[in-house]
């Protein structure tokens, strides 16, 4: 009998090098049957944006006092069936923020393949768009807990892969990850792991795609290194929203106030 592994987390963003701060994952088998669970909120060694708080509702206080990343990616392993296959809604995304995640801590990557619930969903085409809470309402599937959380969210894949699986045989596919934690970062941005992580406002002089160059203030929320090169997102002042910059780009002038809509950065249970 297979072990399947519903799982889903919460992030700093969408962007590349957006950081973990909630992972859930229910392990059942093939009659449904829930066989465990796993969730575990992340202290992101980072303060949290105020954008990203708006829509999963972790904040700094919520996170105050959580493991960190390498903790729980360490006990996440050590909890994953290792005859298991994992599903995920969406799973390139989730794969790609665990991918930098994993090797940031200097952790291997989980070995077991994984199913995309979105490409099923896609294939069925039973709804007006796939996202996962429009499945919900379609399935009429029940909703454990707070929305927008990683364990209620998990439990949602894991019914609703149940629903569809006898009509759609999954494909699992190997883990992989498009974005990787840099192994050297160029010696102008050395300290870039330490402004993320302080919230420092940098001001910079970036030149767009079109050789326009302007002066212009970010908040840097992460980084990774991507098909484009290493790519830096951040707040963007001058736009008022978030923005991604090509770091060959970007000349780094002076740093200026920490500013991350966040006064002081919490603490993390080591």
């Amino acid at each position: 009998m297979t072990t399947w592994v519903a799982f889903d987390i919460e992030t700093t963003g969408l962007e590349p090098g957006s950081r973990l701060l909630d992972l859930a994952a229910v392990a059942f088998d093939d009659h449904g049957t829930v066989l465990a669970t796993f969730n575990q909120l992340v202290h992101p060694g980072m303060p949290i944006p105020p954008d990203a708080s708006e829509i999963n509702g972790i904040t700094d206080d919520v996170v105050a006092g959580q493991p960190s990343t390498t903790q729980v990616l360490a006990d996440f392993l050590a909890w994953l069936p290792s005859r298991s296959t994992l599903i995920a809604h969406n799973a390139p995304y989730d794969c790609d923020i665990l991918t930098w995640e994993f090797q940031r801590a200097g952790l291997e990557l989980p070995k077991q393949r994984v199913i995309d619930t979105c490409l099923m969903a896609k294939a069925l085409a039973e709804t007006k768009d796939n996202r996962l809470q429009t499945l919900i309402r379609h399935h009429r599937l029940k909703v454990i807990g707070d929305a927008h959380r990683a364990l209620p969210d998990a439990d949602a894949v894991r019914q609703y892969f149940l629903v569809v699986r006898p009509r759609l045989a999954p494909v699992p596919k190997p883990w992989t990850g498009r974005y990787a934690h840099p192994k050297k970062l160029p010696r102008t941005l050395s300290a870039l792991p330490t402004w993320v992580d302080s919230a420092r406002r940098l001001r910079i002089s970036y030149t767009d795609a079109h050789g326009a160059t302007s002066k212009r203030e970010i908040t840097p929320y992460g980084y990774a290194t991507t098909g484009s090169g290493l790519m830096i997102h951040g707040f963007c002042h001058l736009a008022g929203n978030r923005r991604q910059f090509k770091a060959e780009r970007m000349t780094v002038l002076r740093l200026t106030s920490r500013d991350c809509g966040s006064s002081r950065q919490a603490k993390v249970k080591t």
